[in-house]
């Protein structure tokens, strides 16, 4: 059966973090080898009655409970050390705090392959600073080869030249810049996305950090180079949905924006907050 580009070529539980999209991807690889492959079957082998059990994991429905585990793990044919990655993978991704998920991730660690652990390592670096997002995005309006200085400089608030030298060399090893035919560093995609399997463990730590500095410029910058607004209201259930999906469009309009702009001169953060300041119905 051909392969579509949604199914991996190969499949290795090491290659994630979220045990959800693992059993998504490991799916598709079993069904590209054999046609005939099925949800009912892999429930047979696993020990379980419901077909549709698997398609709820995957979309987040229900959790991989301990007594179901085992089931999985005989199913999926996984050896002894296979088996204990994708364990912790579980309780990684059924942490409820940042102390458990690091507990988790660095029980990971130790057990991936070299390279995979190097890279697993370096995307946790790049969100755990601010101004690594803030150095690639500037290499696309700077012609910088080797001076950190002139980058650091750059960069609000200021990092030092040793900090852009270091984020530099992170955004390198993670592919995200590169060389260009004159000797600049420049991005080496337009945006980078956050589909880290990490989620959590650095997206809010990220998140939190680009927050701090959206309060900091309501004193460092004046009305007409900042627009940062307030606006508290009440909403029914059905209103919540529609503004999320109103928050969603405008990010996406924003990226085309981004996508087709030319001549940049500035690098610029937006952050749109939009949380409950009351309990939540049924709580």
């Amino acid at each position: 059966m051909p392969q579509s580009d949604s199914t991996p070529a190969a499949f290795s539980v090491f290659d994630y973090f979220d045990y959800r999209r693992c059993l998504d991807d490991y799916f598709k690889y079993r069904k590209s080898l054999n046609s005939r492959f099925s949800h009912r079957s892999f429930a047979l082998k696993a020990g379980y009655k419901s077909s549709g059990l698997y398609i709820q994991l995957v979309k987040g429905k229900l959790n991989l409970t301990r007594k179901m585990l085992p089931g999985f793990l005989k199913a999926m044919a996984l050896n002894e050390v296979e088996s204990e990655y994708f364990g912790h993978m579980v309780n990684f991704s059924h942490a409820q705090n940042a102390v458990a998920r690091q507990h988790w991730f660095d029980s990971m660690v130790p057990m991936l392959p070299p390279r995979t652990k190097a890279v697993a390592m370096d995307q946790k670096k790049y969100y755990e600073n601010w101004y690594h997002v803030a150095v690639r995005e500037a290499l696309a309006i700077l012609e910088i080869g080797d001076d950190h200085g002139s980058l650091a400089d750059f960069i609000r608030p200021p990092i030092t030249p040793a900090q852009a030298r270091a984020s530099m060399e992170l955004l390198d090893n993670l592919g995200l810049i590169r060389k260009d035919s004159k000797g600049h560093w420049r991005a080496h995609d337009a945006i980078v996305e956050s589909t880290t399997d990490l989620g959590p463990l650095v997206i809010h730590a990220y998140q939190e950090s680009f927050i701090d500095l959206g309060k900091a410029a309501l004193k460092q910058y004046e009305r007409n180079q900042r627009n940062i607004a307030c606006f508290t209201f009440s909403l029914s259930d059905e209103g919540h949905k529609r503004l999320s999906l109103k928050v969603d469009q405008f990010f996406k309009e924003v990226s085309e924006l981004v996508r087709s702009d030319i001549g940049m001169n500035r690098v610029c953060q937006l952050n749109v907050q939009y949380f409950p300041l009351s309990r939540m119905p049924g709580t």
